[in-house]
This record gives C-alpha cells, sequence and structure tokens, in this order.
C-alpha cells in the first residue's frame, strides 16, 4: 500500500474535508451578503428573505461542524 502523504500531520482526507468545509463558509458568507436600500436610508424588506435568514446560516454553520472532523479524523492504520 502506497504511503499517504502527510502535510503537517493532515492527510489527503483530512485536507478535503477541510476544502469542501471552507467552500461551504464562503458560499455561506456570500449569500448573506447584500440587501442594502438604494438611498442607504429606507428599510429594505430583501434583508429578510429565505436566503440570507435561512440557508446562510445552515450553511455556515455546516461549513464550521465539518471543520472539526477534519482536524480530528484520523484513517485506520493497516498493518
Amino acid at each position: 500500500m502506497a504511503q499517504e502523504s502527510k502535510y503537517y500531520g493532515f492527510t489527503r482526507a483530512n485536507l478535503w474535508i477541510l476544502a469542501v468545509s471552507m467552500i461551504l463558509l464562503v458560499i455561506g458568507y456570500a449569500l448573506m451578503s447584500g440587501g442594502k436600500s438604494a438611498d442607504g436610508v429606507s428599510f429594505d424588506p430583501e434583508v429578510f428573505n429565505f436566503r440570507r435568514i435561512v440557508l446562510a446560516p445552515i450553511l455556515t454553520t455546516l461549513g464550521y461542524l465539518g471543520i472539526i472532523p477534519a482536524l480530528l479524523y484520523r484513517p485506520k492504520q493497516g498493518k
């Protein structure tokens, strides 16, 4: 069996999990952005749509929760 390369103690699986988690975070924060009013003073109800108050926080939470297994995952050692 080929030796998996390690980067500072992370295996390839750890890096993939971390990359997916970071992508989820970036997408979540991008979905939360925007929604300001045209003149900067008046109220814009677009701030309270499904994308900004439900979908984006779920994606960011999944991204942060994915970082935990990325740091703690250790593949089984073959003999």
